[in-house]
C-alpha cells in the first residue's frame, strides 16, 4: 500500500500547473466520527493536493491517547449531471486509542442526492474475535 501512495504522490507532483494545494486547521468541542464520540475538545489539521480530479492528502486529530492520522487518495469526476468518486482512506493511531482502519471509498451523486460506501477492514480487537484478527465492514451514507 505504501508503494501505491508513493506512486500517486509522485504522479500528482508531476501534474500540470492547474493543481491546488490547501491546508486546514480546526477545533471541535466534541469530535464525533460516524456517530461515535472520539474526544471532547480536539484540535486537528491537514494538507490536501488536488489536480484534474486526482487528490491526495493527510489529516490528523488529537484523540487524547495519541493522534489519529489519516491518509487518503483517489479520483473524482462528473459525467453529465452524475458525479462519481473512488478512493482509499487509512485511519492510523499513534497511541492506544484504537487500531488501524483501511477503506476503499466509492461515491455517486445526482443533484441533491449522494451515496457514499466505505468497504473497510479493521485491524483491531473485538470481543467476539481473537485478538489480532481483522474484521471487515461496510459503511453506507445516503
Amino acid at each position: 500500500m505504501r508503494t501505491i501512495l508513493k506512486t500517486l504522490l509522485l504522479l500528482s507532483l508531476a501534474a500540470p500547473a492547474m493543481a491546488d494545494v490547501s491546508a486546514n486547521v480546526g477545533y471541535a468541542s466534541e469530535y464525533h466520527f460516524r456517530g461515535i464520540l472520539q474526544k471532547v475538545s480536539s484540535a486537528s489539521g491537514g494538507v490536501d493536493f488536488e489536480s484534474d480530479g486526482f487528490y491526495v492528502g493527510t489529516w490528523a486529530a488529537d484523540v487524547g491517547d495519541g493522534l489519529e492520522v489519516d491518509g487518503y487518495f483517489g479520483y473524482g469526476g462528473e459525467v453529465g449531471d452524475v458525479s462519481y468518486s473512488v478512493g482509499y482512506t487509512g485511519y492510523f493511531y499513534t497511541g492506544d486509542f484504537d487500531d488501524t482502519y483501511q477503506e476503499i471509498n466509492l461515491g455517486a451523486g445526482f443533484g441533491l442526492l449522494s451515496l457514499d460506501v466505505a468497504i473497510g477492514r479493521y485491524d483491531g480487537d473485538f470481543d467476539d474475535i481473537t485478538p489480532g484478527e481483522q474484521q471487515d465492514y461496510i459503511y453506507y451514507a445516503l
